[in-house]
């Protein structure tokens, strides 16, 4: 009989621990989301862009309309995008589709 009864506290005492562990790791990793993910935070009339915890600075480059769609002329323009210590890069992709697909 005390056996049943130690197995069932136990088995309250193993059941409160996993609950109280898995809420703690939710919540670590809601905490650590935050840090990782980029987000905006609002300080005062300014928002500001968050990296890895910290205000993140864009330096920014744009590409030509079709530059980024020729991996060999892309070649070429990587080393002068690194000369120019940039550390964003606008691109936009273009996709032309037959004539015939659009009838």
């Amino acid at each position: 009989m005390a056996t049943t009864s130690f197995s069932k506290k136990m088995a309250s005492v193993l059941l409160f621990l996993s609950l109280f562990l898995s809420l703690t790791t939710i919540n670590l990793t809601a905490v650590n989301a935050a840090d990782v993910i980029p987000h905006l935070e609002k300080h005062g009339t300014a928002t500001r862009l968050i990296v890895h915890g910290k205000p993140f600075l864009m330096l920014a480059g744009e590409l030509h309309n079709s530059s980024s769609s020729n991996l060999e002329y892309m070649e070429k323009v990587w080393p002068k995008l690194h000369t120019l210590n940039i550390n964003t890069v606008q691109a936009r992709q273009e996709h032309h589709l037959p004539m015939e697909t659009l009838k």
